[in-house]
């Protein structure tokens, strides 16, 4: 996976599209410890902190897949917001909204 190092996000993203397949395994680790820092911020009454981890991995995934490498933008911002964001909508599908608590304060 050294190989990758020093590569921008979107020439990987780039390069996975074209099937360098393994690259997605090094973006998911790569980003990993954004993920679980997210999650320390929110608590899930019933569940684990590793299901919200795995929750985030599954909505960065999904950013890689659906990054549009024509827009004027980061992947590290739209991963940021993407894997972020699967914690809310499938929860709110899933379990009643005010069982997720937020530690978030600004």
């Amino acid at each position: 996976m050294e190989k990758y190092e020093g590569i921008s996000d979107e020439e990987l993203i780039r390069r996975f599209r074209d099937g360098e397949n393994e690259i997605m395994d090094f973006i998911l680790e790569k980003y990993k410890p954004m993920v679980r820092k997210k999650t320390k911020l929110l608590y899930l009454i019933g569940g684990e902190n590793d299901d919200l981890i795995q929750e985030g991995m599954i909505g960065l995934f999904k950013a890689a897949r659906d990054f549009n490498l024509d827009m004027d933008s980061s992947f590290f911002h739209f991963a940021i917001m993407n894997s972020g964001m699967t914690y809310f909508t499938k929860s709110c599908k899933t379990i009643p909204v005010v069982t997720i608590i937020t530690f978030y304060v600004q």
